[in-house]
């Protein structure tokens, strides 16, 4: 009785130990970010360079603003002139308003007085909205991080003109820091590998905990079924890099 108990224990200890599982993975960045110009200008200053560390709204590179400051004022100008004409055309309706109260205009002077009114009022709107675009023109010509993280690469010079569009170029790619995935493949995937599953990626002699995202549906084209985990590392660590995934 004694020889079949250990022999069950072993079975048992050799059973947990099959289904653990080590799979080569590789590192990828979670989240990048392609950053382009949102207006057209010509850069002045690049605030930072390739592997530098960013904070949230960091500068990343500034536009010559001297031309969207001036677009500012001009604006600003212009929406002055608009809220005076809409004062003075309010007043003017008003005192239009009183003469025909008493009897001393007729309806067309007041309806004209009315018209001359609106057309005031839509002038102002437009005067308004030319100023917050001028506005969000000048507050484009800051690029800025999106995130925390550390700067991939710098495509961009001062004295480059830029100009927006679908083909714009990507000027900096930034990795939100400290997010990473370690993907790796599998032959067999296990029903127990599912999201959240915790997991731990190796890489040398570190260890980071981490948890499984969605298993992959269906195989590639190979026959493998990728399996990917979540994890973080305050220390960068190279998009690439080999790592081992040890699962359950």
């Amino acid at each position: 009785m004694k020889s079949v108990i250990v022999g069950l224990a072993a079975g048992f200890f050799l059973g947990s130990a099959a289904q653990a599982a080590e799979l080569p993975a590789r590192v990828h960045w979670e989240q990048v970010a392609e950053l382009s110009a949102a207006v057209a200008g010509t850069v002045q200053q690049v605030h930072v360079q390739a592997g530098q560390a960013v904070s949230k709204d960091q500068e990343l590179l500034s536009l010559d603003p001297a031309p969207f400051q001036t677009d500012l004022r001009d604006a600003g100008g212009r929406r002055k002139g608009a809220a005076a004409e809409q004062v003075m055309k309010r007043q003017d309706m008003q005192r239009a308003q009183e003469l025909y109260d008493t009897e001393s205009l007729s309806t067309l002077q007041l309806d004209q007085a009315r018209l001359e009114l609106t057309r005031a009022e839509a002038a102002l709107e437009q005067a308004d909205a030319a100023v917050a675009r001028a506005q969000y023109r000048l507050e484009r010509a800051v690029l800025r991080a999106p995130f925390d993280g550390w700067v991939l690469s710098r495509n961009v010079n001062p004295g480059r003109h830029l100009s927006p569009g679908d083909q714009a170029p990507v000027l900096i790619r930034i990795a939100a820091k400290g997010e990473f995935l370690a993907v790796a493949d599998s032959d067999t995937p296990r029903p127990e590998w599912v999201a959240g599953t915790a997991v731990n990626i190796r890489f040398g002699e570190r260890r980071w905990p981490g948890e499984l995202l969605a298993p992959a549906l269906e195989a590639d084209p190979e026959g493998r079924f990728p399996v990917t985990a979540r994890f973080r590392s305050d220390a960068p660590i190279p998009a690439g890099a080999q790592v081992v995934l040890e699962l359950p």
